[in-house]
């Protein structure tokens, strides 16, 4: 079942273009140093929409798995972060 109908997924991108992704990538990554008891270099991305996110995080070295439940998201999300 897709949860997003017509071209949502499709202009998401668009929606958000303002949207601070690398800010709140820098303060999630900001976290993860300074509570986690270990390394982290791997992250879950729930909801992760057309994939801005999950790109920050790769770009900082992080794997990252992405999940959503449109479809259509993730197979915007998959191009971005193949």
């Amino acid at each position: 079942m897709e949860s997003y109908r017509g071209r949502f997924a499709e202009l998401y991108d668009l929606f958000y273009s303002d949207k601070a992704y690398e800010a709140e990538v820098e303060f999630v990554c900001w976290c993860l140093g300074r509570f986690s008891t270990r390394s982290v270099t791997s992250i879950l991305d729930v909801a992760c929409g057309t994939g801005e996110h999950a790109k920050y995080f790769a770009h900082r070295g992080l794997q990252v798995t992405g999940i959503d439940h449109s479809q259509s998201m993730v197979k915007i999300a998959r191009k971005k972060c193949p």
